[in-house]
């Protein structure tokens, strides 16, 4: 409720709107409990007791000794709710770890082919040949990744497009508190969507374009490198960051459904599957770091969908004896999951918490509770 911010805006000071409370809360902690403290009294002087008597006209009074008492007002776990959340230093963290797998996966990749395979040629067409399978999922991803319509939702806000668009230019309104976001800055909406329709076509270009690298690519190396660029361009589109965070899903779960009777090529044909899945997984937990889930259910499954990816290559690496991979995966896995704990835990929601709560006091706030956006 509003009127919480305002009693926490005159205790720690600052009334314009620049000035943001949760920026000013103090950190602090309490054998190894933190919390954030709001105000605090202290009371110094000497214990007394007082001891009366029947039939005596006066009480002795009992000095025992110096006392001082501290009073805090604290909010406790401030760790967790408050302004110490760093969800976006989080994020980069999972991006930085992603970078490390995609060049381990790139270098481990080619250092294994090199040593399996005799012949460049015969190496290169059974390379191909299964990499041609996970190229056709990508072909026919493009247009969900880079749709003109989900685009447009995500750009043009609810407050004057209507509720189902989830962007910030005409400003949003939330469901949970009803508090809007206002734009009012006058815009050309015909300029918008042809601007928005260019990036568009130029996403589809650059896909297409790594793509048809990745086809052509003459030697292990050149492979390895265009099989990233076509991540990265995915990455890099201009799309809806949850239609990417499904398209990597659908291609992290790439599988390779050609024989091989030798073991060489058997061997080749697993270390392409496994630079694929870890591309795509990662990028998948890269690109799911970025995005704000609308409830504590989406929130859950977006987790639950991306450690699944995550385990699935882990496993992979794990079966090829790929120590590496698998150890730049597992810090990208524990860095999502720390970004995914962190993501919407700040002090700016306090209000929509309350009121998702609905307690009959804010005093009376409940430990644990699922705040659904709608």
């Amino acid at each position: 409720m509003a009127f919480i911010k305002d009693a926490l805006s005159s205790l720690l000071g600052g009334s314009d709107s620049s000035w943001q409370w949760a920026e000013h809360l103090h950190p602090a902690s309490f054998r190894g409990v933190p919390f954030a403290v709001i105000s605090g009294e202290s009371v110094f002087g000497r214990r007394q007791a007082v001891h009366e008597y029947p039939y005596r006209d006066t009480a002795w009074i009992e000095d025992l000794g110096r006392v001082f008492e501290f009073t805090l007002t604290v909010i406790e776990s401030g760790l967790k709710v408050f302004a110490v959340t760093n969800s976006t230093q989080s994020a980069a963290e999972v991006k930085k770890n992603w970078l490390q797998t995609y060049t381990t996966a790139l270098a481990s990749y080619v250092s294994m082919v090199r040593g399996e395979i005799r012949s460049v040629v015969q190496g290169m067409r059974i390379i191909k040949q299964t990499a041609s399978q996970w190229v056709g999922m990508v072909t026919r991803s493009v247009d969900e990744v880079t749709n003109l319509s989900d685009m447009l939702k995500t750009t043009f806000g609810s407050e004057r497009y209507g509720r189902y668009q989830r962007g910030k230019i005409g400003g949003t309104v939330s469901g949970a508190t009803g508090l809007r976001s206002r734009d009012d800055r006058s815009r050309n909406d015909a300029e918008i969507v042809k601007k928005t329709t260019a990036e568009v076509v130029m996403s589809r270009q650059a896909i297409t374009r790594s793509l048809d690298a990745l086809s052509l690519a003459p030697t292990v190396e050149v492979f390895s490198e265009a099989a990233g660029s076509v991540v990265m361009a995915i990455s890099q589109a201009a799309g809806s960051t949850d239609e990417k965070v499904a398209i990597f899903e659908h291609l992290a779960a790439f599988q390779n459904t050609r024989y091989q009777q030798g073991t060489v090529d058997r061997k080749v044909t697993e270390m392409t599957v496994l630079l694929l899945v870890v591309l795509s997984a990662g990028a998948m937990a890269q690109a799911a770091s970025e995005f704000t889930p609308a409830n504590n259910q989406e929130a859950h499954d977006l987790q639950k969908r991306v450690c699944h990816a995550l385990d699935t290559a882990l496993v992979m690496a794990g079966d090829l004896s790929m120590d590496e991979i698998y150890q730049s995966l597992m810090a990208l896995r524990d860095e999502f999951i720390t970004s995914a704990v962190l993501k919407g835990a700040e002090a700016g929601r306090s209000d929509e918490l309350i009121q998702a709560s609905n307690p009959r006091h804010p005093a009376f706030m409940p430990l644990r509770f699922k705040a659904l956006r709608q």
